[in-house]
């Protein structure tokens, strides 16, 4: 799944140079194909099954979950913590 991700990102990031190259031939392209219905509707599904081959690998690459985190901790706990990120009482005054 990860290939499949990579190939669209690899076609976005294609597509997008030619369109700061050379922004008329995009717009060519655009007046040939998808100045029709079937055209729109194609370019739509294709942009469907690019966004959700995206999420699916999004989903796939995320980084696993740290054992010990829980939920928001803050670095008062801890006595080596500077005194920048110390904050009193959580009004943003610094001890």
């Amino acid at each position: 799944m990860r290939s499949a991700g990579l190939v669209v990102a690899v076609f976005i990031i294609a597509v997008s140079m030619v369109g700061v190259i050379s922004p008329d031939s995009l717009t060519t392209v655009r007046r040939l194909y998808f100045a029709t219905p079937v055209g729109l509707y194609a370019a739509g599904a294709v942009r469907v099954a690019m966004g959700l081959t995206v999420i699916l690998c999004a989903s796939q690459d995320r980084a696993r979950a740290r054992p010990n985190a829980g939920p928001h901790r803050d670095f008062e706990d801890r006595p080596e913590a500077p005194a920048y990120l110390t904050m009193s009482a959580g009004r943003g005054v610094a001890r």
